[in-house]
């Protein structure tokens, strides 16, 4: 099983270097995206992405170049998520299901995760060479994996076990 996941790992970093399309939002949308690889997803305003499949068992699969949700934006997580970010994120709204944080997982193959102002994020941060950040007021509620951990400015961090 561990020689699988490293399998998907390597794939996943040799992916991030295609060209895929890219997905933004405006407008107040709310868009359900199927699993499968993408370009940068980019939400504002008050726009949400739902990932996964509510009452499955196995995890949905998500690849994207990058991650950047501003302002109330949110990506809503209703079933078992596995997220690889091949360039890291900048999170500025909620990210994760605050019900059950353990559905989230977010793999990151180079850069970081970056949370700021009164963003909260409910899961899994997998980031081995890359800095997690959690800037002024932001909450981060699960687990981190990470070269470096950074929580300024009445950032939270609430650790969980899954």
């Amino acid at each position: 099983m561990l020689r699988l996941l490293r399998r998907r790992w390597c794939w996943a970093k040799r992916w991030a270097r295609a060209a895929i399309p890219s997905l933004g939002t405006c407008c107040r949308q709310s868009v359900a995206i199927p699993p499968g690889s993408y370009g940068a997803f980019t939400a504002n305003g008050n726009n949400r992405f739902t990932f996964g499949t509510t009452g499955a068992t196995e995890p949905s699969v998500y690849y994207l170049q990058r991650l950047t949700l501003n302002g109330t934006s949110r990506l809503d997580v209703v079933g078992p998520v596995v997220l690889v970010l091949a360039n890291g994120g900048a999170v500025n709204g909620d990210m994760g299901n605050e019900d059950a944080p353990e559905l989230l997982l977010v793999r990151i193959a180079t850069g970081g995760l970056t949370l700021n102002g009164g963003a909260d994020f409910y899961g899994l941060v997998d980031a081995p060479a890359g800095t997690v950040v959690v800037n002024g007021n932001a909450t981060l509620t699960g687990i981190v994996i990470s070269d470096r951990l950074t929580v300024n400015g009445n950032g939270h961090l609430i650790l969980g076990e899954f």
